[in-house]
């Protein structure tokens, strides 16, 4: 047997230091301020990401043009780096809402532009780069309502900036006939899916042949936007113009490509992005083809859902069953086509 050691009592100088809930609360405090932009941005779709990468470009236009137009500012990448974001103010913030209004923004262009600098000066803020202070004069900045909006419009000249359409295009019911029985089997099912099924363009874009039950007549896809799987009974144009195109395209994997043989019309000089921006940018262009060739001017995928929900509410379409064959998260937007194509005299009685 070992002979028991001696213990030798361990000084003040010798005993381990250990850390105060204040120390690991600042090297916690550190690491979050670090990655704040990061997990920001893990929660957030595709095609929110990229439209606040656009809305800070615009913000950086604005910040590096030369006075009066601009601030001659030099500024770092916005979007990627929160330390570009360090001395931004009230003052900076706000002259960017009016100069988006004197350049010819729509107001609804302007909130959410406004929205998509808020956020990054908050994230900028947890990051350290720009004081809490500062931030909340910041937060005072505020979008316009329905009723300040127009009376901006109303009181300025507008010349509209990009290509988002102030209004609907009007469809009618011959002309959606028309488009659901082209000649070319591929442009027949897709204007279908829109006008028949109501799909957002970026559901359209990821379908494949597999997503097709001919034999059921149905159409089970993902929903993006909602985080979800439907299954759609396929209407019987829709089924028709099915069997047509995939009779005729064979196996592969995605039912609509930007490229290639039997593509989609596309300029070479839109073809940026992911496969997705591609065909999602390819069918927009596509439609608003097809729409010229039965006399609508400006047609776009979101149209086509716009009449989809529209005929559905006044033929008699309960709330519950078009929120749920749309594809939305709450009734908000299938009450407003409600609201929107009510007769607002119906219960009055002379």
């Amino acid at each position: 047997m070992k002979k028991d050691r001696q213990l030798v009592p361990i000084t003040s100088e010798q005993k381990p230091t250990r850390l105060g809930m204040k120390d690991v609360a600042e090297a916690a405090n550190l690491i979050s301020m670090s990655v704040a932009l990061t997990a920001y941005r893990e929660g957030k779709a595709h095609e929110t990401l990229r439209r606040q990468e656009y809305d800070l470009a615009v913000f950086t236009e604005y910040l590096t043009a030369e006075p009066p137009d601009g601030c001659g500012l030099s500024v770092g990448d916005l979007y990627t780096d929160l330390s570009s974001w360090e001395g931004c103010d009230f003052g900076l913030v706000a002259g960017f809402k009016r100069w988006m209004v004197q350049h010819g923004y729509s107001v609804g262009t302007v909130n959410l532009r406004l929205a998509t600098v808020k956020r990054y000066c908050q994230l900028a803020t947890s990051a350290g780069y720009i004081a809490p202070q500062s931030l909340a004069m910041i937060k005072e900045v505020k979008g316009y309502t329905s009723k300040e909006g127009r009376n901006v419009d109303e009181r300025r000249e507008t010349t509209r900036v990009g290509t988002k359409k102030p209004l609907w295009t009007h469809i009618d019911y011959e002309q959606a006939e028309q488009l659901k029985h082209l000649d070319n089997p591929r442009d027949a099912l897709l204007m279908c899916l829109l006008i028949d099924h109501g799909l957002r363009v970026g559901e359209v874009s990821a379908l494949s042949i597999d997503c097709f039950d001919l034999v059921g007549g149905l159409l089970v896809f993902y929903r993006r936007k909602v985080d979800k799987t439907q299954t759609h009974r396929l209407t019987p144009d829709t089924l028709d113009a099915a069997r047509a195109y995939i009779e005729k395209t064979g196996s592969r994997e995605k039912l609509f490509i930007a490229e290639g043989e039997n593509a989609l019309t596309v300029r070479p000089d839109t073809i940026y992005g992911s496969e997705r921006d591609w065909v999602t940018r390819a069918i927009n262009m596509h439609v608003g083809v097809l729409g010229r060739r039965v006399g609508i001017e400006n047609l776009s995928p979101h149209d086509c859902r716009h009449y989809w929900a529209t005929r559905a509410t006044k033929r008699g379409t309960q709330i519950k069953n078009l929120q749920q064959a749309g594809g939305w998260n709450s009734p908000y937007m299938p009450i407003r086509y409600a609201e929107d194509n009510a007769i607002a005299n119906e219960g009055v009685i002379l």
